[in-house]
């Protein structure tokens, strides 16, 4: 995994959560850096622990996911599979009228990490 400090072995531990009564569905470790192609898999094994526990309707459950696993390939698949997903692209920032100023700490933190 890439780190301020250079790469190191890591692991991206991902959880699907149940929003209503606060309950981890399912939990894996995956020996990736990044999350981005992490969603597939997920979704596919959550959808058979359901399934097996008698709930049908995946589809109609709201999956909502961070700006990690927006790509091009995920998009496709929760379209695919019909899934009612909510995920921001990388640049929902740049778009948003909230987060104009967001350039403003770039130059004083990029310092302090050079001065380290």
């Amino acid at each position: 995994m890439k780190t301020s400090i250079g790469v190191i072995q890591g692991y991206s531990g991902l959880a699907m959560v149940d929003d209503k009564h606060q309950v981890i569905v399912h939990g894996e470790a995956f020996g990736e850096g990044q999350e981005q192609y992490l969603l597939q898999p997920m979704v596919e094994v959550t959808r058979k622990m359901l399934s097996s526990i008698g709930v049908d309707d995946f589809c109609k459950i709201k999956l909502l996911a961070d700006a990690g696993f927006h790509t091009a390939k995920t998009a496709k698949y929760v379209f695919e599979e019909g899934l009612d997903a909510y995920m921001a692209d990388r640049n929902f920032r740049k778009r948003d009228p909230k987060f104009k100023d967001r350039d403003r700490y770039k130059t004083r933190a990029r310092k302090e990490r050079k001065s380290r």
